[in-house]
């Protein structure tokens, strides 16, 4: 796996706030944007990243159920991640 590099947590960010910008989370992140990502790359590089507690919530349509959903910044993390760690384990699971 590659080192984090700024500009893959900045394409990381980009694609994990697509039609989300509105949202409170994704907000109160871009109000610290830089200290954010600087954060994650140097979290990342010196791998001691983990993840934060999920936020939960229930939605009733279709149906009722209890989720559970990564905070903002973890997702950011995983939209850098994923692209890295699929190759590795599609054929595996093919």
């Amino acid at each position: 796996m590659t080192s984090a590099t700024f500009e893959a947590i900045y394409h990381a960010w980009c694609a994990c706030r697509r039609r989300k910008r509105k949202t409170p989370q994704v907000q109160c992140y871009e109000v610290n944007l830089l200290d954010n990502l600087m954060g994650a790359v140097q979290a990342l590089s010196e791998r001691r990243w983990r993840p934060s507690p999920p936020v939960c919530f229930v939605v009733s349509q279709p149906k009722g159920r209890e989720v559970h959903a990564a905070q903002f910044a973890d997702r950011v993390i995983h939209h850098y991640l994923v692209p890295q760690l699929e190759p590795l384990f599609e054929n595996v699971f093919i």
